[in-house]
């Protein structure tokens, strides 16, 4: 991490500068390290968890560094972002995860319902009915198979040719949910894929993401 940042730099120059000077070295090359992008990211993805709200305003400040730290992290970390809107959503800062899934996706008009179930992985949940199997979108556009949707009455696949009765059940946990199905809880994969397990973790489990519409 610090070794990347110091060819033809002038942190290179210092550190020849100071070769006789031990203390002078391990000063420069500590705060190298802290002010790496990679080391804030690490001290970012800590915290949001905690408190994405925070790690929210910081990231879209107008100042100038945090807009470079967060220009960075759109480019080379766009799961981890998509992660942090949807921790956001999860506690219920709705119009702060739609700014953020705005941003990595475009600043194109949403044309969504304001009842999709999004994942902690910031996915929207998906349902293939020919493979009976649960899915994700990739960057909220489905690949296989239709979006979930949550009403009153249940859970849907929402497809061209109408709402689909989904057969599983949901546990409310405040603004999350588990799902139930007769295999075992719905659980989402950074990979996309969506398995059934036994038990559900906390941050394993869904919420709703409401689109404010432009």
């Amino acid at each position: 991490m610090v070794t990347a940042r110091l060819k033809g730099t002038k942190i290179f120059q210092k550190l020849v500068s100071n070769l006789d000077n031990p203390a002078a070295i391990r000063r420069i090359a500590a705060r190298t390290r802290r002010n790496t992008p990679e080391n804030i990211f690490k001290i970012l993805r800590y915290a949001q968890r905690k408190n994405p709200l925070w790690v929210f305003r910081l990231l879209t400040s107008d100042h100038p560094a945090n807009r470079e730290i967060l220009d960075h992290f759109m480019r080379h970390h766009d799961a981890d972002m998509r992660t942090l809107a949807a921790d956001l959503a999860r506690a219920g800062h709705s119009t702060e995860a739609t700014q953020l899934f705005r941003q990595l996706g475009g600043n194109y008009r949403q044309v969504f319902t304001p009842s999709y179930v999004l994942a902690w992985t910031g996915e929207l949940l998906c349902y293939d009915i020919a493979e009976k199997a649960f899915l994700q979108t990739k960057r909220h556009i489905p690949e296989r198979g239709a979006p979930v949707i949550l009403t009153e009455d249940g859970l849907y696949a929402f497809t061209p040719a109408g709402l689909i009765p989904l057969a599983c059940q949901i546990q409310q946990d405040g603004l999350c949910f588990s799902i139930h199905t007769e295999n075992g809880h719905l659980s989402a994969r950074p990979d996309g894929t969506v398995a059934p397990v036994s038990h559900v973790m906390d941050w394993e489990k869904f919420c709703i993401l409401q689109y404010q519409q432009t």
